[in-house]
């Protein structure tokens, strides 16, 4: 398990300081060692635990902190479909992730980290669209909510040819 800087009391110290110096204006020079064990705490988190820190602060409004996490992932050499797979293989709650995004679309701050983000992982899922699982989950995508037969839409446009056997076999079995 990965320690991350909430789970920790030097994390949670470094964090409350990070915090404290944004407050009051008052932040070490970027060659202090205060600074440097924050950018290593940060270096030192996987990409799923550098979105769940995206994700907590986001929520529990820290915008500061949260642009600090969001940006440090989107800086990460992760392609669209590795961070697809993070979000869709369970390593981060879909739904606290969905509506931590749409807040943090609406917090200026914040607007474009999470733009990006967003939009990285629905083009990581397109990439990742030619995949069985993915093709049957786009169909089943297709009778929910309203924006859910939008995002399968595509999905399955951008598996083309590869999406015609799930999708005719679900036209037979749902007859």
């Amino acid at each position: 398990m990965l320690i991350s800087p909430r789970s920790t009391t030097l994390g949670t110290t470094l964090t409350a300081a990070l915090a404290f110096g944004l407050s009051v204006g008052v932040l070490p020079p970027a060659g202090s060692s205060t600074a440097s064990a924050l950018a290593q705490s940060a270096g030192a988190l996987s990409p799923a635990d550098l979105l769940e820190e995206f994700i907590h602060y986001t929520r529990v409004a820290k915008p500061s902190l949260a642009a600090g996490y969001g940006q440090e992932l989107l800086d990460r050499e992760i392609t669209n479909a590795e961070l697809a797979a993070i979000v869709d293989d369970g390593d981060v709650d879909r739904d606290r992730l969905d509506e931590s995004l749409e807040r943090a679309l609406r917090v200026p701050e914040l607007e474009r980290i999470a733009g990006e983000i967003g939009l990285r992982i629905e083009q990581g899922r397109l990439d990742l669209a030619r995949e069985g699982d993915r093709i049957d989950e786009a169909i089943a995508m297709l009778t929910g909510s309203q924006r859910q037969p939008m995002i399968a839409r595509a999905r399955l446009e951008a598996a083309g040819e590869y999406a015609v056997p799930a999708l005719l076999r679900a036209i037979v079995e749902n007859k």
